[in-house]
Formats: structure tokens, sequence, C-alpha cells
């Protein structure tokens, strides 16, 4: 086990920052967090870090990130090459968990071949962000597809691309949600417009994937926020 003894840790739980705290982690998980120093009952220290004057926070979360992406010059295997590259360069950064919502095979592969003690982060894939079909039909097919796949996110568009594409129709959003409820699985949702982000949140999306971009929000928008829990991304 390895102490790490004299940093400020601050938990994200609201309480003040704590000052010349140890934190005792094994096999690169925090075992306990100690005020006065003192290691778990039975605990083998075999090497203890001096982090005096440093700071120690949670892991940061990428909520919204695209981690693939073919390069013109790119096989499958650079690709997979360069994503774990990524979350090396992410972990050093202090982002333990990246959110990956639109994604080639490439980063599902990189996932499943992840072992927890990988210096990387962690990292949580959608597959192919869900075309916006105006068939309700073949929404669920795409959806259902992303499912075998193995995805931890089901990720969709709402957006017209400023009145230059089609938006998909509510039928085809409802049919992909209950593809994700039947399954266990929570909604991404890319989208432009306050009045559809509010639809959303009553269907019962669990991301919002960006933040709304045609007008000011409102106090009824931020009510629905709080009152269902839902992660906003102000990208």
């Amino acid at each position: 086990m390895t102490a790490f003894s004299g940093a400020t840790v601050w938990d994200g739980t609201g309480r003040p920052a704590q000052a010349n705290t140890t934190l005792f982690v094994r096999d690169g998980r925090i075992v306990s967090v100690s005020s006065d120093g003192s290691a778990p009952n039975g605990a083998d220290i075999t090497e203890t870090i001096d982090l005096s004057g440093r700071y120690i926070i949670p892991g940061l979360v990428n909520a919204h990130g695209h981690l693939s992406g073919l390069w013109a010059d790119e096989s499958i295997e650079d690709e997979i090459d360069r994503v774990r590259g990524d979350l090396e360069l992410f972990a050093k950064y202090g982002v333990t968990t990246v959110n990956s919502l639109g994604d080639t095979d490439a980063v599902i592969a990189t996932r499943d071949a992840a072992h927890p003690t990988d210096p990387r982060a962690r990292l949580l894939a959608a597959g192919p962000v869900i075309p916006p079909s105006p068939f309700p039909s073949k929404a669920r097919t795409d959806a259902q597809a992303n499912v075998e796949a193995g995805v931890d996110w089901l990720k969709l568009r709402v957006d017209d691309n400023l009145g230059t594409g089609t938006k998909m129709p509510w039928e085809s959003v409802q049919a992909v949600l209950d593809v994700a409820n039947e399954n266990g699985l929570p909604l991404a949702t890319h989208l432009f417009y306050l009045e559809d982000a509010k639809k959303l949140l009553d269907m019962g999306t669990s991301l919002v994937a960006h933040s709304v971009r045609d007008v000011d929000v409102d106090v009824g928008f931020l009510s629905q926020l709080r009152e269902t829990k839902v992660c906003y991304v102000p990208t």
C-alpha cells in the first residue's frame, strides 16, 4: 500500500478542503483517507510519498468528448493506438473518465481491451450517433444495433442545423428512448433549441450534450434541470 502524505484534500462534497491529509492507495484504489496519518488496520505501507504543499482533488470527467474519427491515412489499429494515447494524456491532466459520445468501432475496442490498472482515463462509449430517421422503426433498429455492439450510452441528434437539415421527429426520438429504457442505458441528446431541450427533459433524456444556443435559458428550464438532475454539458 502507498501513502500519499501531507496533501490538502478537496473531496467535492461541499466540505472545506482538509489540510495535512494522508491518502492510502492499494492497487490503484483509494483505501482510506486520514487526517492524522494513521493507516488502516493491518496495512503494509510499502511507500510513502510526501505531497506537502500540494492538492488532491477527485478525478475530472469529460462529460462530452469524441475520441474517434478516422484520419485519411489511419488504419483501425492506428486509431486504437491514438485513442489509447489520448486517454493516457487525459489521465496525466487529471481527467479520469471520458464520455465519448459518437464513436467508431475503434473506441469500443479500446474500452473493451482496457485493464483497471492501466494508466489511462476510464472510457465510456456511445457508438455511432443515431441518425435522424423519419421512420421510428429505422431509429429503433439503429439504436438496437448500438446496444448489441455493447455501448454505454445511446446518442441522438435533435437539430436542423439552423434550418438546413431535417430534425429527427419526436416519434423517432421516442423509439430510441424506448430502446434505451428497455436496455437500462442512458440517452444523450445533441440539441440546439430551448424548446427542444425542454421537451427532451420531459421525455426522459439523461444528458443534454450541448448548451441551448438559440435564446437565453429561462427559469422553467433551470427548474427542469434541478428536478430531473439531468447533466447539462455547456459546450
